[in-house]
């Protein structure tokens, strides 16, 4: 399994693997045209020449980030695949000099073994809000300086 950065050849295996999850109300639906406009925040998981996994690094500020659009394929569940792909994202973070991480998930315990904590709604972004409904069970963060 190989971790890189996505191509445009790779938006319809995002698309699907988002759309699996969205479908069941764990994520939220991307399309197409968008996956293609933000593709270089994407990393995907690569096995076999499959793509198994995706998720991407948005940057809103020299202050803040987030990891977004976590999703692996269900064969591979519980094999390594999401947190290589967060390591990867955190690693991307730091490597740009950005102040802290944050995400919105319903796996929190999956980010909190990368040392994220639950945070308040206050402590992300304002242009968060302007794109997403956000729950604030939902919110993990960690500070990278």
């Amino acid at each position: 399994m190989k971790i890189r950065k996505a191509t445009l050849k790779d938006v319809k295996e995002i698309n699907k693997l988002i759309d699996n999850y969205s479908k069941k109300g764990l994520m939220l639906y991307r399309t197409c045209t968008e996956i293609e406009r933000n593709i270089r925040d994407y990393f995907v998981s690569e096995y076999r020449n499959k793509v198994i996994g995706n998720c991407a690094l948005r940057v809103w500020s020299k202050k803040s980030s987030e990891i977004y659009g976590l999703a692996v394929n269900s064969e591979y569940m519980n094999k390594g695949v999401g947190s290589r792909l967060i390591k990867e994202c955190i690693k991307e973070a730091k490597k740009l000099g950005v102040e802290s991480i944050f995400t919105l998930t319903f796996k929190g315990s999956l980010f909190e073994q990368f040392g994220f904590k639950k945070i308040k709604l206050r402590d992300l972004p304002k242009v968060v809000f302007t794109e997403k409904t956000v729950d604030v069970d939902k919110a993990y963060g960690m500070k990278l300086k």
